[in-house]
């Protein structure tokens, strides 16, 4: 059986040093995940960020100041990589 898929949003709180995306972000909805998830996820993360579009979950990613709203970022980033 398959592993699920979450496709989460990135978050302004972010670690100091490069990470994982799955461990970079340190949003609200990225605490509700973890702390719903003690056992560590067991899914396949997809990660929208700001700055780098889709990423990885397993992808290190430096920590960085961007923001977009999440509205526009979705339509925008799934359009653009829809099309490809």
């Amino acid at each position: 059986m398959a592993k699920p898929l979450i496709l989460m949003p990135c978050s302004r709180a972010k670690l100091d040093c490069p990470a994982p995306a799955r461990d970079l972000y340190q949003g609200v909805m990225w605490q509700s995940l973890r702390a719903n998830s003690p056992e560590g996820v067991h899914a396949d993360i997809v990660v929208l960020s700001a700055l780098h579009g889709f990423l990885s979950g397993s992808q290190v990613v430096a920590p960085y100041d961007k923001f977009r709203p999440v509205r526009a970022s979705w339509s925008s980033t799934s359009t653009s990589s829809s099309s490809r």
